[in-house]
């Protein structure tokens, strides 16, 4: 599968119901490395039978004690965060553009901080989901409006561009619908729930992975030619109850804490800005700045501000995944005298010495 993925070829991985996240790990780390949107797909209706009738109905004569183990290992597969994704070639021209912007900031003598790490597959944020070990985030993954929304395109709506905290982004203005995929809407956005979310940041098992490729090593040149940056209205200004989210294109710092997506600050990105900016409900008040040609921008220290243009993208919604597993905190008698497992990556046990 390594090989293809190496070559860039469209992978299906059919996935039956009862395999464990630790068995799915060694996928998802496959996909991150190499750059690919993972879509899991799910069937929208399923069979609700409980271990009784699995007994029942079973004609190998396997016990309830097995049923009901079997039954209690089958685990749900939940993402770092969702949001929208897009093609190889749409980032690609959103850092070109990102670049055209930044120069003609040059003809004022602004000097705003450069990308100095870009990982390979940037996405619109959605909502923070700690791969589902907070409570609230697994009944925001298993609702009913994110599982259908799943693998559905949309138009995602770039609005400026941001420097804020070493992030280099791309602002976006989230329709009503966006908004509720992200979680905007939710009443429960407290200094609590997010304090919840971060005590879950250093799960065991997570092995923190990073794309490996850039979108200029997939893009053809051929296929370089075609603009899919759709031209939208203008946006020059921007307010405090606006929803709004952000692509992170890259960061400014040469070693930042990798994954980018995995930096504990991403939710308070907006409220940030919002307050270096002085973003108010009246729009950006900041007193700092400067117009070139259509571009609008303001600087606060070492935080800036662009806008002035509005682009279209179009995006995928779904989760953006790391590997990781969720075994039992015990060690595998196994495993600790002999130094192997029969069950191998399916055990339910940790496997050290």
């Amino acid at each position: 599968m390594e090989g293809f993925m190496k070559k860039n070829v469209p992978v299906i991985i059919n996935r039956n119901s009862n395999v464990r996240v630790s068995e799915m790990s060694k996928y998802l780390r496959l996909a991150v490395k190499y750059g690919y949107t993972i879509i899991l797909a799910d069937t929208s209706y399923r069979f609700v039978i409980s271990p009784q009738e699995l007994v029942a109905t079973n004609n190998k004569g396997l016990s309830l004690a097995y049923m009901e183990k079997r039954c209690s290992q089958w685990q749900k597969v939940y993402p770092i965060y969702t949001g929208w994704f897009f093609s190889p070639k749409t980032v690609l021209l959103l850092l070109r553009h990102f670049s055209s912007i930044w120069s003609l900031l040059s003809r004022e003598d602004w000097r705003p901080p450069k990308i100095l790490y870009q990982e390979g597959q940037p996405f619109c944020l959605g909502k923070r989901c700690w791969f589902g070990k907070a409570s609230s985030q697994k009944e925001y993954c298993d609702s009913k409006e994110v599982k259908d929304a799943y693998g559905k395109v949309d138009t995602i709506r770039v609005v400026g561009y941001a420097v804020i905290e070493s992030f280099a982004l791309a602002v976006v203005a989230l329709d009503e619908g966006q908004a509720k995929l992200s979680g905007h809407s939710d009443a429960k956005e407290s200094d609590e729930s997010l304090s919840e979310l971060f005590s879950q940041l250093s799960i065991s098992g997570w092995q923190r992975t990073s794309c490996e490729v850039q979108p200029g090593d997939i893009v053809d040149d051929e296929d370089e030619e075609e603009d899919c940056l759709l031209q939208s209205d203008q946006v020059e200004d921007i307010t405090a109850k606006d929803s709004v989210s952000f692509i992170i294109l890259g960061s400014c710092l040469a070693s930042p804490e990798l994954p980018l997506v995995a930096s504990k600050r991403l939710p308070e990105l907006w409220k940030s800005l919002c307050q270096s900016m002085c973003i108010s409900e009246s729009g950006v008040k900041c007193e700092d700045k400067v117009a070139v040609d259509d571009v609008i921008a303001y600087r606060a220290q070492e935080d800036f501000l662009i806008l002035g243009f509005g682009l279209e993208l179009c995006g995928v919604f779904t989760g953006c995944y790391q590997p990781y597993d969720s075994k039992v905190q015990q060690p595998c008698k196994y495993f600790l005298r002999t130094g192997r497992c029969k069950f191998g990556d399916s055990c339910l046990y940790m496997h050290q010495r």
